[in-house]
């Protein structure tokens, strides 16, 4: 398969709606050759493949939820993104974490790339996250991973003819969250919109053999591209169809992670990354704010509403030699009542 970008041509195995991806804001950005887009654009214009893409509230999610997924890093992990944009997320939790893994970020843009990989320079952390600007899927066979990381585009669409063409993530918003979901990896760390086809994506990963181990959901704004009026009509059509969910003054975000069968990493920890139930014996129910104000206990949806993280509480792990991810609930179910209940 061949996939035709205005970047050119990228081989791969899968079909792929929209390759490329979003792009972000540099932390303390210098000045950029390129147009920076941001959330608050005051007029219409068209991008290209190269513009970067703002919306520092999601970055910061990003950032968050990898923070999240690695914070017992055994130092032996690897990991491939797709999509590095300008690589604040990822530099962002890499400054503040003892992560000694590898990571391989692949960007098409030619100018986020650049950035990024200047950023990682800057920040001395080049020799653990690699930026390298081409495609992704060739990119699979080169730099083996055990972990998958994303924030794909997820804007819904009938076709890509919108302000900017690199955020329309297929005609569910989904399409290209799914092929990721089809390629295998041992662990998958994925961005998932409410308004995006969230049943059929979190159905369809099942399907691969996923388990969702963890998550963390917040709200935000619609954006300058998600408020187009093209987006906005499909997006009512979409919700109509009972494939969108979302209200007047925002919808919800969810960081995901997805294991599939496998041993855990170290069985002796006292804690895990794995999330259970809260109604288990054995969870630790207290209520501890972070800087972002969001709360690691999930007393309700009401959090949701007043635009706050939610996320289980850690409970402590499965105990014993054979501790598997088959040992553990699948929390699917109950990260899509999250996700399809008014917010």
């Amino acid at each position: 398969m061949v996939l035709q970008t205005s970047l050119g041509q990228c081989s791969s195995t899968v079909t792929v709606l929209q390759p490329l991806r979003r792009t972000r804001k540099l932390v303390g950005r210098t000045d950029l050759s390129r147009p920076v887009a941001t959330c608050e654009a005051a007029t219409q214009q068209r991008h290209t493949a190269e513009d970067l893409f703002i919306c520092d509230e999601e970055s910061t999610f990003y950032s968050d939820v990898l923070a999240r997924c690695f914070a017992r890093s055994t130092g032996g992990e690897s990991v491939i993104e797709f999509g590095t944009g300008d690589g604040s997320p990822v530099l962002n939790w890499l400054a503040k974490s003892t992560f000694s893994g590898t990571i391989n970020g692949y960007e098409l843009n030619p100018t986020a790339a650049s950035v990024a990989t200047q950023k990682a320079k800057d920040s001395n952390l080049d020799h653990v996250y690699q930026v390298h600007n081409s495609c992704f899927f060739a990119g699979i066979a080169a730099t083996p991973a055990n972990y998958l990381i994303a924030n794909p585009p997820y804007i819904p669409a009938p076709d890509n003819d919108l302000l900017m063409p690199e955020l329309h993530g297929g005609t569910d918003g989904s399409n290209l969250t799914r092929d990721l979901m089809s390629l295998g990896f041992e662990n998958c760390v994925l961005l998932v919109s409410a308004y995006g086809n969230p049943v059929e994506t979190i159905r369809h990963a099942q399907k691969q053999g996923y388990k969702i181990t963890d998550y963390m959901v917040t709200k935000l704004p619609f954006g300058y591209y998600s408020s187009e009026p093209k987006v906005m009509d499909w997006l009512h059509k979409m919700k109509a169809e009972g494939k969108a969910f979302f209200a007047d003054d925002g919808y919800l975000l969810a960081g995901i992670h997805l294991r599939k069968d496998e041993p855990l990493v170290d069985d002796s920890c006292t804690t895990s990354n794995t999330l259970i139930p809260s109604t288990a014996p054995h969870v630790a129910n207290a209520t501890r704010p972070n800087n972002h104000g969001f709360r690691n206990s999930f007393a309700n949806h009401g959090d949701v509403r007043k635009g706050r993280l939610v996320s289980r509480s850690r409970p402590r792990v499965y105990s014993g030699p054979a501790a598997r991810v088959s040992d553990m609930p699948d929390l699917a179910d109950e990260l899509l009542s999250v996700l399809t209940s008014p917010c």
